[in-house]
């Protein structure tokens, strides 16, 4: 989620969810150059079996070479991106940004002379959407749009209306309506999505300090202002590769390096370098990790800042703040959780380094490390046999094709390819879906899927955004919601081949599908502010993560690996091969992710005036990583998770832990269970943040787990 967590009437208003595994790079690349050789020695093949297997029409709008434009049908009508008519042009972004507040205005003032009525948490509401209605779409568009022109109309849109949140977050007018409500008999006589969201509200207005006085007030806007103008500078910093000429590189290492002799520069976009040479590799790591005294700089500010907002509002630090509206609730339960399981991990990681013949954590380095595992799995695999054989089952279409049945399995919906408009998209490879209810039959949102990597203004990480949420309108009148998945898969260089992944790629598209089903699933409510993955922070990437285990399971795997050319299922040893490929090394990549989040718990819950960022993470890395730190680097520089995750990284882990216990009491006996299915969706995905979660997975497992339990799940995970 690669976000701001500003917010209003809103949660977070710009909810982007995100996902980013720091493992398996060099297998990814891997896994490409395979696909390619593949791609070109069965060029002849794939013109003369394409005729054996007919592809569905979603597998077929995905497996078209995505170099070409779009399958589906184009209509001629002209608008803009997501059907915005008057977004054609960058400069409708103005307009639209003008009639946005100006119809807030007009609903605040409405607010403001209601007495305690129903009424008031529908107007609330209704400002809540349309803020969101901007803000989100700006947010995607800053991040993703490949036309500058529109990144920098909406980015000033984005900050636009982030400062008018933050007004309307200490405005006494709506919170004083919302109080009058609140204490009245007629919210005793509300319904319980009402009561719910009327103290969603409520909290939320409260922690932005509107009970403050004006000057408070006043001083809280300028500090929220301030903390998203240093997310965006640090956000830029953490996501832009290193760019060196090649006269800096050491002679022995160059050709490393150097796509052609002639080349000047040389471009790194991430720390693991999978070559030979130990050199090469030790340079990549440090170049990339390289100290950037201004970046740091950013993030010292950035936390000061977020220490002031918490001091401001009544709270002991960033931390306490952000979790007080969390499954987790404290930081002394969260730090419970992550030093316990930091310390289950220790003795699971040193089996695996054993694997590789390191028998002194101390003396071992990542670059190394990271090469060495994937030697060890290229050995187990044959040499990367398995990975190049599978490929040819793991085309983008079929993984679609898979996830769709699976989703109509157990939850009843069905993705559909929808055609669109002259200008609709941003470019010609993304794909719109509509999310179809067989049960019903009725469409229930739109998700579209920008699935390839473009070199001009392409989110860095795999995540989800949420363009619009669903809303009750009228009595007979819904908001559909709208969803982009954002991923960075490489597009076949060989027309005569579709896009081929591995085995992480399909956990990816499964986890930020799984995110656009919540989001859609759950965005039945009457009010946005609580639609889909508008829920407590460490509960929205649960049921993505849970989707992540359909993807191991053998006997969904096998469902979904169709061979491209033939049609036919991925054989059995190589599905059993793979999957144990897939386990490899998984304690050393939690690992990783706990010390992450210890870090950023640790940074989030003490005075930023007194400490030094360099020297805690080295600490943390020391006493809590898989490995100790590497010193000269700053690896934390390039930890985008600060941003939109601060404080909640952990949420990543529980989320995690969560799945691991539902999985194994509703679905690890048969995977493809629609009892179960149904069970999820209607007790758990279809409520969004209307109901208090600890309720919701209950209501699965029947019972509440224990911090003890979620580190157990996850121990037992990392020993399968």
């Amino acid at each position: 989620k690669d976000c701001v967590h500003t917010c209003i009437l809103n949660k977070q208003f710009n909810r982007t969810v995100g996902y980013n595994i720091t493992n398996q790079h060099t297998m990814a690349n891997n896994i490409r150059l395979a696909a390619r050789a593949h791609c070109s020695l069965k060029k002849q093949r794939y013109v003369r079996h394409r005729s054996v297997h007919t592809w569905s029409p979603l597998s077929a709008a995905f497996n078209v070479n995505t170099l070409t434009k779009s399958l589906t049908n184009i209509k001629s009508l002209r608008t803009g991106v997501f059907q915005y008519d008057n977004l054609c042009e960058p400069q409708g972004y103005l307009q639209y940004l003008e009639e946005s507040i100006s119809k807030v205005k007009n609903l605040v003032h409405k607010v403001s002379s209601i007495e305690s009525t129903i009424e008031v948490v529908s107007m609330i509401d209704d400002i809540s959407n349309t803020l969101c209605k901007v803000a989100d779409l700006s947010e995607f568009v800053r991040q993703a749009h490949p036309d500058e022109r529109f990144s920098q109309v909406a980015s000033h849109a984005s900050f636009t209306i982030s400062s008018l949140v933050e007004q309307l977050n200490t405005d006494p007018t709506i919170y004083n309506a919302l109080q009058r409500f609140i204490k009245s008999d007629e919210f005793v006589r509300s319904d319980d999505e009402t009561r719910v969201v009327a103290h969603l509200l409520l909290d939320e207005f409260e922690m932005s300090g509107v009970h403050l006085d004006e000057n408070s007030r006043s001083q809280f806007v300028k500090l929220s202002e301030n903390q998203i103008e240093l997310c965006h500078e640090f956000g830029r910093h953490a996501s832009t590769p290193v760019r060196i000429p090649a006269v800096e590189i050491p002679m022995n290492i160059r050709p490393c390096f150097l796509p052609s002799a002639s080349s000047s520069f040389v471009t790194l976009e991430q720390r693991f370098f999978n070559v030979p040479s130990l050199e090469a590799r030790e340079f990549a790591y440090k170049t990339y990790l390289c100290i950037d005294e201004s970046a740091e700089n950013v993030l010292e500010q950035l936390l000061r800042v977020r220490s002031s907002i918490a001091q401001l509002t009544g709270f002991s630090s960033y931390a306490d703040r952000c979790l007080t509206t969390t499954m987790a609730g404290s930081c002394s339960y969260t730090n419970e959780f992550l030093l316990n399981l930091a310390d289950k991990l220790q003795p699971l990681v040193e089996k695996e380094l054993n694997l590789l013949g390191i028998k002194d954590r101390s003396t071992a380095v990542p670059w190394d490390v990271s090469y060495k595992m994937s030697q060890y799995v290229g050995s187990i695999q044959h040499v990367g046999n398995i990975q190049n054989s599978a490929a040819p089952y793991l085309s983008l279409g079929s993984v679609m094709d898979g996830f769709n049945r699976l989703a109509t399995e157990l939850f009843g919906v069905e993705l559909r390819v929808e055609s669109h408009e002259q200008g609709e998209l941003w470019s010609d490879d993304v794909r719109k879906l509509s999310v179809y209810d067989t049960v019903e039959r009725r469409i229930m949102g739109y998700i579209y899927c920008d699935l390839f990597h473009r070199p001009i203004n392409k989110p860095p990480m795999d995540c989800h955004f949420t363009i619009r949420c669903g809303k009750q309108l009228t009595a007979d009148s819904y908001q559909l919601p709208i969803v982009v998945i954002n991923l960075r898969l490489s597009p076949p260089s060989n027309p005569h081949c579709p896009t081929l992944l591995n085995l992480h790629s399909v956990c990816n598209l499964f986890h930020e599908l799984g995110h656009a089903l919540h989001s859609v699933i759950g965005g039945r409510t009457r009010y946005q502010h609580a639609s889909g993955t508008r829920c407590h922070g460490d509960f929205a990437e649960f049921p993505s993560t849970l989707m992540e285990y359909f993807v191991r399971d053998k006997r969904v795997l096998k469902s979904i690996a169709k061979h491209y050319e033939t049609g036919e299922t991925m054989p059995d040893n190589m599905a059993d091969k793979l999957l144990k490929s897939d386990q490899l090394f998984s304690a050393y990549e939690l690992s990783n992710h706990v010390s992450n989040s210890i870090l950023d718990q640790y940074l989030h819950s003490n005075d930023p005036h007194s400490m030094s960022i360099r020297h805690i993470s080295y600490d943390v890395d020391n006493q809590y990583g898989p490995l100790p730190a590497v010193q000269g680097t700053a690896p934390y520089l390039r930890f985008s998770h600060f941003i939109g995750y601060a404080a909640r990284y952990y949420s990543y882990q529980m989320s995690r832990a969560l799945s691991s216990l539902v999985w194994q009491r509703c679905f690890s006996d048969d995977p493809f269970n629609s009892q179960q299915g149904s069970r999820l969706r209607y007790s758990l995905l279809a409520h969004g943040g209307t109901k208090e979660p600890w309720s919701l997975i209950n209501n699965i497992l029947n019972y509440k787990p224990s911090s003890n339990d979620l580190v157990n799940a996850l121990i037992e995970q990392s020993t399968c």
